[in-house]
């Protein structure tokens, strides 16, 4: 007789397909919810409790913690786990953090819900980033994530505030961020359960019986090392001149619904920079679209820098977050392809969020000695420099294949 095989991998949808790629990004888009609505959170959250500015930054630092905890616990357990099961769960986990956000209006209480909501989130967006990582085409892949989480962060900071936070404040915000969350469930069957089976990657799936140890991590980390440093290295310049994009408009003085139309309308449209990207892939390789996107930074500060107008500075935007979303699915790309391991690259969010920490930082400091030329040195310089280091790191990935 022949043994029954119990092959969990045949209940996986394939990993490469179209459908399995567009439930991945979806869950990327809720792992990211947390981030992307908290700016609308905290004005909500605030005008309800009366917080204090500290109290809001400990409140956004203490969501972000649970994220980041979570993210660097990943590169140990992204490759033991069911995908599938630890999203379910970590999506129901979420679901119930955020129910329970309305029954509790005690500060302390919120603070410590609002963790468990970071880490629920990562717990869903690790398992994401590595599926979209082992894909045969992994910067459609990415790109088709960062499409669809640029749209639900504009859908959730400019869009939804107007319709619902008018009428139910910060109430309004956890129903979006539940149905948002909960759609992920009945989509969570089309989640491949693990790795690629043709990846060295899912030898340690969760089936696997050896051990992590720092040497495994070790072996093969100095490349996706260096991507995920080029990473933070991108992120401090872009946040950094995200952060003072409403003071120059402010300088320039233009009004203050000008300047939030400008960065809407630029969020929305940026989205095409992402879905540009999905439609090219790497027919034309890595290097070209990122010297595309330098080039486009290039373009802002030119435009950036001229007598300001409503459209002139609207352009200006579309034009820094085309450029932004465009590139990032190349440099995700070369940092999931250089990985061997498959654990390191799930890092990709603390790097980000490293950057984005320390941007607005050393921006303030430039700018503190040389005016508003400090925003654009840093951000050219930064953009500049990962961008070479992502080039070279392609090379050699081109070069060993």
């Amino acid at each position: 007789m022949t043994p029954e095989i119990s092959d969990e991998s045949a209940e996986s949808p394939d990993i490469n397909s179209k459908v399995s790629i567009a439930a991945v990004s979806y869950a990327a888009a809720v792992g990211a919810l947390l981030f992307n609505t908290l700016p609308v959170l905290l004005g909500a959250l605030s005008t309800t409790m009366n917080l204090d500015v500290n109290q809001q930054a400990t409140f956004a630092s203490v969501g972000l913690m649970g994220t980041f905890v979570t993210i660097l616990t990943a590169v140990f357990w992204v490759r033991r786990v069911d995908w599938r099961k630890i999203t379910v769960a970590c999506t129901l986990l979420a679901v119930s953090a955020w129910m329970l956000m309305l029954q509790f209006q005690n500060y302390d209480a919120l603070l410590v819900l609002i963790f468990f909501v970071g880490v629920f989130n990562a717990g869903i967006y690790a398992p994401a980033i590595a599926c979209l990582g082992d894909t045969t085409d992994s910067t459609r892949a990415f790109s088709a994530a960062i499409t669809l989480q640029v749209l639900v962060a504009a859908l959730s900071l400019y869009i939804v505030p107007a319709i619902l936070v008018p009428t139910w404040g910060f109430a309004g915000v956890i129903v979006l961020n539940v149905l948002l969350t909960a759609v992920l469930l009945p989509l969570s069957f089309l989640l491949p359960r693990f790795g690629a089976p043709s990846s060295p990657r899912t030898q340690e799936g969760p089936d696997a019986n050896h051990k992590s140890s720092a040497l495994s991590l070790l072996k093969g980390a100095r490349m996706p090392m260096i991507g995920l440093g080029a990473m933070a290295l991108f992120y401090l310049g872009l946040n950094g001149a995200w952060a003072f994009l409403e003071f120059i408009g402010t300088s320039a003085d233009l009004a203050p619904e000008t300047i939030g139309f400008g960065l809407s309308i630029s969020m929305i449209v940026g989205a095409a920079g992402a879905f540009m990207s999905g439609v090219i892939g790497d027919r034309y390789g890595r290097t070209i679209p990122l010297v595309v996107t330098s080039l486009l930074f290039f373009v802002f500060v030119i435009a950036i820098r001229m007598p300001q107008t409503g459209l002139v500075f609207a352009v200006a935007l579309i034009i820094f977050n085309i450029g932004w979303n465009f590139g990032i699915s190349y440099q995700l790309s070369i940092i999931a392809k250089s990985d061997i391991t498959g654990k390191l690259f799930v890092l990709i969010p603390a790097a980000q969020t490293i950057g984005g920490v320390f941007g607005p930082i050393v921006t303030s400091a430039a700018t503190g000695k040389l005016g508003l030329d400090g925003v654009y040195i840093i951000l050219i310089g930064s953009v500049v420099v990962s961008h070479s280091i992502y080039i070279l790191l392609d090379r050699k990935l081109n070069y060993a294949a």
